[in-house]
């Protein structure tokens, strides 16, 4: 289980991608400090994750003329405790988001409602020779288009070096 202790952000002017977005977590468990840094430019969309000491709440009714596209987000952690006296075996950040403006949910055209309801779990997954994974299972809910929940993850693997990482802008040809 790990839990932020700050977040940041830097603007770099001279930079491409210019803003810095600094997460610090720590797991006082294993008392390991990870250290989550998103390098951004101007113009893309930013989702704020709403942390509250009470549970997530029930869906709420979607304000007259929709909503956002990032919607709003509610995250709290989910901890599997583990026996009487030990620390939580596992843990999970669930972020549940409402208040979508309405699109698709791909490029094919599966279209969404301002009525949906979509959750993440966000778990970093350790494997026994030591690679970290970052995996995201996301459920898409909405009454309106989708007769049953649509479900996916998206799965990222911790690189230990910046071997074969040769990021170049993009260009029109």
């Amino acid at each position: 289980m790990f839990s932020a202790t700050s977040a940041c952000g830097v603007d770099w002017p001279q930079r491409e991608k210019r803003f810095d977005v600094v997460y610090h977590l720590l797991s006082p468990r294993r008392n390991h400090r990870v250290r989550v840094k998103i390098e951004t430019d101007a113009g893309t969309q930013t989702r704020v994750f709403s942390f509250a000491s009470m549970p997530i709440p029930t869906p709420i009714p979607t304000p007259a003329g929709g909503g956002t596209w990032q919607g709003t987000s509610a995250a709290q952690w989910e901890v599997i405790p583990g026996l009487r006296g030990q620390a939580p075996l596992t843990g999970s950040l669930k972020v549940v988001t409402t208040h979508l403006k309405p699109g698709y949910l791909r490029t094919n055209g599966v279209p969404y409602s301002a009525k949906t309801t979509l959750t993440e779990y966000f778990d970093r997954i350790t494997q026994p020779n030591g690679d970290a994974h970052l995996i995201i299972t996301t459920t898409i809910e909405d009454p309106e288009y989708l007769t049953q929940p649509y479900l996916y993850s998206t799965h990222f693997k911790r690189q230990t070096d910046a071997t074969g990482w040769a990021p170049r802008p993009c260009s029109a040809r």
